[in-house]
């Protein structure tokens, strides 16, 4: 399987507080899954402090369009991602999307309900946000 991950690589984005919690446990956990044979790395802060937002898009699709990848797994914090990001992903290029949702149980009515629809997959770690996302489609 080949996969590209894009997620915070430092705790809120800010190198002083060290690596996040993502990058410690998501980025490195698929990296050392024998069934992935490919995991290509798109660290969102990095990448928009020195660059810029449009930057960071255009370079996931550049990237999905060149390595024809299995899936896109983003764990966003923000808006990092546009929403033209995520329909050429998905509909355009035919590359499963997945977005990690850990903060569900205080961000689904801010956040998560208005970008579950963008992706092909959500997972929440909230129990109680099942029925929201059924709700929200």
């Amino acid at each position: 399987m080949n996969i590209l991950y894009c997620g915070l690589k430092f705790d809120y984005g800010k190198s002083d507080l060290g690596y996040s919690f993502e990058h410690l446990n998501f980025y490195h956990t698929l990296k050392n899954m024998p069934s992935v044979d490919k995991l290509d790395y798109l660290s969102l802060d990095e990448t928009i402090e020195l660059n810029n937002k449009e930057y960071l898009n255009e370079e996931i699709i550049n990237l999905a369009k060149k390595n024809k990848y299995d899936l896109v797994f983003f764990f966003l914090f923000k808006d990092e991602i546009f929403e033209s990001t995520l329909n050429i992903l998905k509909n355009d290029l035919s590359i499963p999307t997945l977005a990690w949702m850990s903060d569900d149980h205080w961000r689904f009515e801010t956040y998560s309900k208005y970008w579950a629809n963008y992706f092909s997959f959500v997972v929440t770690t909230d129990k109680n946000s099942l029925h929201k996302y059924k709700k929200n489609k």
